[in-house]
């Protein structure tokens, strides 16, 4: 598999509404997060769906209200 820069979201005053939600959870469902993020990055996109305009959605099987939605654009060259 090759590798995937994964970029995470800024606003404009430089905050991560990703690391806001992360810090929230407790450190099960955190660790879980980060794991789903290193297997993106290598790759791994077997538990990624589809959900239509290039923006794909990874479930994280920890039980309800987790997952993330993450925007995926290819520029071939």
């Amino acid at each position: 598999m090759s590798e995937i820069r994964v970029l995470e979201y800024l606003d404009p005053q430089a905050r991560s509404p990703l690391a806001a939600w992360v810090e929230e959870l407790n450190a099960v469902d955190s660790a879980k997060v980060a794991a789903a993020l290193y297997q993106l990055s290598v790759g791994n996109w077997s538990n990624v769906k589809g959900v239509g305009a290039g923006v794909f959605e990874r479930k994280i099987d920890t039980g309800p209200g987790i997952g993330f939605i993450s925007a995926r654009t290819v520029i071939a060259s």
